[in-house]
């Protein structure tokens, strides 16, 4: 049995995450994408999207992934997902490393 464990280091006087969010869909999949511009990396678990209707999207319960320090990262929804709204707002809720995560973000179709 083998195990993966991050570990990460930072100075103590160092600036704090700052999420940006985006959501598109891509070929008929929502894709959620997070900019981090801060010093610090954040963990995402439990990610969901929701659009103005309602309508959601589960990303799983547990560890999502970690979004580093001046780095983004992008999850791709299940095939099976349920399809939200391609234009408009979205609701983004997720648990960080220093609590809930709640964001807006426009939701486009890509070209």
């Amino acid at each position: 049995m083998r195990y993966s464990i991050p570990v990460f280091f930072q100075p103590r006087q160092q600036e704090g995450e700052k999420l940006a969010w985006t959501v598109e869909s891509r070929q008929g999949r929502l894709v959620v994408k997070a900019t981090n511009t801060g010093g610090r990396r954040v963990r995402i678990s439990g990610m969901k999207v929701t659009d103005a209707s309602g309508a959601s999207v589960m990303f799983g319960n547990g560890l999502n992934g970690y979004v580093l320090a001046r780095s983004s990262m992008e999850w791709v929804a299940p095939v099976a997902a349920p399809k939200l709204n391609s234009t408009g707002s979205v609701t983004i809720t997720a648990t960080g490393d220093t609590g809930p995560i709640n964001a807006k973000a426009l939701s486009t179709t890509a070209r």
